[in-house]
């Protein structure tokens, strides 16, 4: 998928929320204030791996962006779904489908497990007819819960245009 908009909440992001629009290379994140830093909004490319951060306010759908200040990719680069699925083969994944979760009021949701060394990933998916997406990735050490990330998407994917991940 080249275009998409979903939320992000990542316990190792602050437990904020960062809305994420991805439009081929580019991808805005809109930012959770915080005190970590003064941008509302970074603007990444995801091909040359250049970000830059922007103060924008956005009122009725216009958005008006000032400053335009380099920053660190690595910073503020946040792992996609795709990114997720791309980096496993799933060969040794295990479906669980006795357990049950609501993820972003979805409640048909089926686990995919597997297993790495001493840590677990279960991969929840939307398993409704029209889903198929994936909406949350847990990571367990030890039996410890150390990482979860939720996608929760936003607009249809046809919906989204350039200018929406644009400055």
């Amino acid at each position: 998928m080249d275009r998409w908009s979903y939320t992000i909440n990542n316990n190792n992001i602050n437990e904020n929320n960062a809305e994420v629009t991805i439009f081929g290379n580019k991808m805005k994140i809109k930012l959770s204030p915080s005190k970590k830093s003064s941008f509302t909004h970074v603007f990444l490319d995801t091909d040359t791996k250049e970000a830059n951060g922007y103060v924008c306010k956005e009122n009725y759908n216009k958005k008006k962006c000032s400053g335009g200040e380099s920053v660190e990719y690595t910073d503020y680069y946040i792992k996609t779904p795709l990114d997720w699925l791309n980096e496993e083969d799933f060969l040794e994944a295990q479906v669980d489908r006795s357990r049950k979760k609501q993820i972003g009021g979805r409640s048909s949701v089926v686990a995919i497990v597997v297993s790495k060394g001493d840590e677990i990933y279960n991969y929840w998916f939307d398993d409704t007819k029209y889903g198929g997406g994936l909406l949350e990735i847990e990571i367990y050490k030890d039996n410890n819960l150390v990482s979860s990330t939720k996608y929760l998407m936003n607009q249809i994917p046809d919906n989204v245009r350039e200018e929406n991940a644009l400055p």
